[in-house]
């Protein structure tokens, strides 16, 4: 018999909503493919896992040392800094060995193409914008402006002094190369330190540096000067901990015992309009009824803990019957702890929760506070969001027939 061939789909931590699409497109293929040995993961947790059993420390003077494997109980920071952007997580591991997420994902892009940008704005310093736009593109091998040398061009620009063109080649000290890298070391360093004097963060005493750009000699530097009594593991092969991590995820995916939201997530509803407590130029009247349209109905808070794989509180909801026996419930994401519309500046609409009715007929009245049952028959549900492994997840029950309904998210619309 043939063993069972599973597949790991890493994926980075996103920062804003339209990298959710791209993130999800990996969930359409699933779906497409009918591939249910797909499994989604987050590269900062899987390059943890690694790093766990193959630990390396460097010290404040660069050398390495090997250390032991970070024991239950230790609390550590992830940095994956990579080309584009840097992911910092926070575990913890349990008694058990499992993980456990202390602050929500966070980072920025402050990765390896900061640099890049950098150097592009040197050389639009020596040559101009113009001269870089249109050599770059259309005359690569251009070595004039305006009939002047380089060698002339580079004497009267502001750095002069620390740039010089020999033969073919452009030579820059390092005083000038190591300030292009200034950017993304600034922003890192700010943002863990503004991370390490949080409450939940305190006690950390380990970073594990991993990512393709965490092989800079600045980038190690630069952290290991401005923490210096926090140990940094960092493997010697950092560009494959990602990969060589998502094997050991594969083959214990439960490893990850709860997360941390990093956003809210709801889904849009109209409820029963409230004097003195809805908005007034929200009221609508339908079927003679007053509601209150677009309320964002929470089902996780930004910052809450949520355990994997386990049930969540029960939310009613009326789904309106059609021939096709097909719901839609729309899902919103907020960047706000207690968002009250789906139509607040901090909500996007990242998808939907799609639902394959019984139906089975049943007329609800409408119950105060609750989503209004306004026109024609409607099934009752009960929703409850979770996480499946690192994927958000639903669970729907009818309420007629106390099936769990077959349910599954659409992010790509």
């Amino acid at each position: 018999m043939m063993p069972q061939t599973g597949y790991v789909a890493v994926n980075y931590i996103v920062h804003n909503y339209d990298a959710y699409k791209c993130v999800y497109y990996i969930l359409y293929f699933r779906e497409a493919f009918q591939n249910e040995h797909l499994i989604i993961a987050l590269e900062p947790e899987v390059a943890s896992l690694y790093c766990r059993h193959f630990p390396q420390s460097l010290t404040i003077y660069g050398t390495r040392s090997f250390t032991d494997v970070l024991e239950n109980g230790s609390k550590y920071l992830v940095l994956d800094i990579g080309g584009g952007t840097v992911d910092v997580t926070a575990h913890e591991i349990q008694s058990d060995g499992t993980l456990k997420e202390l602050y929500q994902a966070s980072g920025g892009s402050w990765g390896g193409t900061t640099v890049d940008n950098e150097f592009k704005k040197l050389l639009i310093t020596i040559f101009g914008s113009e001269v870089i736009a249109e050599t770059t593109t259309d005359y690569p091998s251009e070595m004039k402006k305006n009939n002047a040398s380089i060698e002339e061009t580079i004497v009267t620009t502001p750095i002069g002094d620390k740039i010089k063109f020999l033969r073919d080649k452009l030579i820059i000290n390092s005083e000038k190369f190591e300030s292009l890298f200034d950017n993304a070391v600034n922003k890192l360093v700010i943002h863990l330190r503004k991370l390490l004097h949080l409450d939940q963060l305190m006690d950390i005493t380990t970073i594990l540096l991993v990512g393709g750009f965490s092989d800079s000699i600045i980038i190690k530097n630069s952290i290991l000067s401005n923490f210096p009594n926090i140990r940094i593991i960092n493997p010697e092969d950092c560009s494959l901990a990602v990969l060589k991590g998502a094997v050991l995820y594969g083959h214990n995916p439960k490893i990850i015992k709860s997360r941390i939201c990093k956003s809210s997530y709801g889904i849009g509803i109209h409820v029963k309009f409230e004097e003195g407590v809805h908005p007034e130029e929200r009221k609508r009247t339908i079927c003679g009824s007053d509601i209150c349209d677009d309320v964002f109905d929470i089902h996780l808070n930004l910052g809450e803990r949520v355990e994997i794989n386990t049930p969540r509180l029960e939310k009613v909801y009326h789904a309106q019957n059609n021939p096709a026996k097909i719901a839609y419930l729309d899902v919103y994401a907020s960047t706000s702890e207690s968002p009250m519309f789906v139509t607040d500046e901090s909500c996007n609409k990242i998808g939907y929760v799609i639902l394959e009715l019984s139906g089975d007929k049943e007329t609800n009245e409408s119950t105060e506070g609750t989503e209004t049952n306004i026109e024609g028959t409607e099934t009752k549900i009960y929703v409850s969001f979770h996480y499946i492994g690192s994927e958000l997840g639903a669970i729907v029950r009818e309420a007629s027939t106390d099936k769990i309904l077959r349910a599954k998210f659409d992010f790509m619309g």
